[in-house]
């Protein structure tokens, strides 16, 4: 099952609309990524775009490969001159207007650290199999 985009109202602050592009195409745009948009109000042109995050990639054979991160609140502040986007797993970032570029200024842990695997060790004895085993005469 599919969970549709969430409805968040764009946020317009001194004649620019910012709100999260998935249509938009323009040079350098990746796939799967998440961007936030700066459009001009009265021409309703794109002024520049910055990508917040990239997709969550799954597992090979899962549902899909990969899940979009939508963005589930756009605020002004903490200064004039930044943008507080919030994701909807959680993470937050901080919107610089003038440098028009985007930091991570929190994600939960369970979200920075990736799930790691023990590695098999070659040069130890594989382990027994979990029942005796049978010898055939």
């Amino acid at each position: 099952m599919l969970i549709p985009q969430p409805k968040i109202t764009p946020l317009e602050h001194n004649g620019i609309r910012y709100q999260q592009d998935r249509e938009t195409d323009f040079e350098g745009r990746e796939y799967g990524a998440t961007y936030l948009s700066a459009t001009d109000v009265k021409t309703d042109q794109l002024v520049w775009a910055v990508k917040i995050c990239d997709c969550i990639k799954h597992a090979a054979g899962g549902p899909s490969d990969t899940t979009y991160v939508d963005i589930s609140k756009i605020d002004l502040g903490p200064s004039e001159n930044e943008l507080t986007v919030e994701t909807m797993v959680k993470t937050r970032h901080l919107i610089d207007l003038r440098a028009r570029t985007s930091t991570l200024t929190f994600s939960p842990d369970w979200f920075i650290k990736p799930r790691t695997e023990a590695l098999h060790d070659a040069s130890q004895p594989p382990m027994p199999p979990p029942w005796p085993r049978r010898h055939k005469k």
